[in-house]
């Protein structure tokens, strides 16, 4: 089925225009790289000088779907009448102790419930260092001794982990585990597979997430399938080109270690799509999320599910952009009968803030993706203007 990915009309109806306007303006910004490298810290500042409202406006209420899991559940809802379903999120980062990883699984077990049932949420997100000493994860990953005081916060994310995965299963709600940076990426790998190895012997409720631009990502994605297939269990696949990349290299450089991740946004993208057709292929054991603002891939997408004879309502497959990105792709696959999740992260502003610097800042493709959301946001500003 040909889906019009510029349908301006289709992709922005859920935003009025007001919301528009706003968004049009951030994008005029961060089209320059300057602005975009310096934009989480000249939010941060705004924050401290009280201009809350201003960031509330400009980036909060365009990136994230509310403070707290109510007002995420009804901009969710909204989204639901596009066609559209959410991954929701529980926007932290990692937390500093134990009384905060415990505080996370709380809250990720509550999002659990009251998202259960709920159509316009498709699946739960969750960032497994919010869960975990991610030193500690660390030493593991490099199979170094651990002190018993680590052991026991190690056996302790063990156990969040295996008891938010048991909840999916019990209530048939999808949990996607986030990827992490490679220093620890191996740790939550290993923790992944074991879960959806316990959990996913019906179907996928557990999905892993396979980092496109790591040199290693493809490779390890056939040696799961295969692992898969010989213990019998369902693969959950989130496929997503990588959010860490100038850290990762920066990391690399600093250590004298070689780079994990590709030198270049050719091969990453050579990579993501030989996944993306390895998954297709392979449905009959995969549940896939195809995470992406590259239209390239989604159009790809697209025609080998044609090839394969894939319905587009399948629902082993789905696609997914992050909340206030990509609308062209989002709402336009939704029109055409795809399956669509829009990535909604929620939380306070202070507690939020060091996701959106995050996304922001380790996004090297933000000013490339800034140019082309702020040309689409003007022609639909201007299609609406003709309309009066």
């Amino acid at each position: 089925m040909r889906v019009d990915f510029r349908n301006g009309a289709v992709a922005f109806a859920y935003r009025s225009t007001q919301q528009l306007r706003y968004a049009y303006r951030l994008f005029q910004w961060l089209r320059w790289k300057p602005v975009a490298y310096l934009a989480p810290w000249l939010a941060n500042i705004a924050l401290r000088l009280g201009l809350r409202p201003l960031i509330k406006r400009y980036l909060f209420d365009l990136f994230c779907g509310g403070e707290t899991l109510e007002e995420a559940l009804k901009t969710a809802q909204n989204l639901y009448r596009y066609g559209v379903q959410v991954l929701i999120d529980y926007a932290t980062e990692a937390q500093p102790d134990e009384q905060g990883r415990e505080k996370a699984k709380k809250v990720f077990e509550q999002i659990l419930q009251l998202a259960h049932n709920k159509p316009w949420v498709n699946a739960v997100a969750l960032k497994p260092s919010a869960l975990g000493n991610i030193d500690v994860l660390e030493k593991v990953q490099n199979h170094q001794r651990l002190t018993q005081q680590e052991q026991k916060q190690y056996d302790a994310f063990l156990e969040r982990m295996d008891f938010l995965a048991a909840k999916a299963q019990q209530l048939k709600q999808p949990l996607y585990i986030d990827a992490e940076e490679s220093w620890f990426q191996a740790t939550v790998d290993e923790v992944c597979e074991t879960l959806m190895q316990r959990y996913n012997q019906q179907a996928a409720y557990v999905y892993t997430t396979i980092q496109c631009y790591k040199k290693n990502s493809f490779s390890y994605l056939k040696t799961l399938y295969q692992r898969a297939e010989q213990k019998g269990f369902y693969l959950g696949i989130k496929l997503v080109r990588g959010a860490y990349l100038e850290k990762e290299r920066k990391r690399a450089r600093k250590s004298g270690y070689p780079s994990p991740v590709f030198a270049t946004k050719k091969e990453t993208d050579e990579t993501y799509n030989n996944a993306l057709a390895f998954c297709l292929e392979r449905l009959e054991n995969i549940g896939l999320c195809i995470a992406t603002h590259n239209e390239e891939s989604c159009r790809k997408a697209v025609q080998w599910m044609e090839a394969y004879q894939i319905a587009p309502d399948d629902q082993r497959v789905t696609f997914s952009q992050l909340y206030g990105m990509g609308d062209h792709l989002s709402f336009n696959l939704a029109k055409a009968g795809y399956n669509v999740l829009k990535y909604l992260p929620y939380g306070p502003i202070h507690e939020t803030f060091p996701y959106l610097a995050r996304r922001i800042k380790e996004n090297s493709s933000i000013v490339k993706q800034s140019h082309l959301e702020y040309f689409l946001i003007a022609q639909e500003l201007k299609r609406r203007r003709s309309e009066k």
